[in-house]
């Protein structure tokens, strides 16, 4: 299985965000902050015209586990992002699976079990996006 969990969804960004955004609600997860990739570097004055999007995704309850778990070391790798960009009449939805993460602290065995949860609940909300 591969790191990064990647699929494409018919419709806008906008759209698939918006749905995105509600359906992890259902799955205890909330979104800190949306990065318009798109229209921060434009207002840099780098010409960027794909509609892209960075989700910071998090559930606080995993959160807290993760960080009580790893002493803190976790918190660089913290929130979850979730990439959204159009390509063509599709949104490509891309984000690095929480149990790549783990990888880096394996001798902390509860955190290979949370990091199983939390992929497996995003994967479920982007499935359930995707209509799958």
């Amino acid at each position: 299985m591969s790191d990064f969990f990647e699929t494409r969804i018919k419709g806008g960004v906008d759209d698939v965000q918006d749905r995105l955004e509600d359906v992890l609600k259902q799955h205890k997860f909330g979104t800190l902050h949306v990065h318009d990739v798109t229209a921060t570097l434009n207002s840099k004055g780098v010409p960027f015209n794909t509609p892209m999007r960075i989700m910071d995704i998090c559930n606080p309850h995993h959160a807290k586990n993760a960080l009580d778990a790893t002493g803190n070391r976790i918190a660089p790798l913290l929130p979850c992002s979730v990439a959204l960009w159009q390509e063509g009449d599709v949104v490509v939805v891309r984000f690095l699976r929480p149990t790549a993460l783990a990888r880096f602290f394996p001798e902390v065995a509860e955190l290979a079990v949370l990091a199983k949860e939390v992929n497996a609940a995003v994967e479920a909300a982007v499935g359930q996006v995707a209509g799958e």
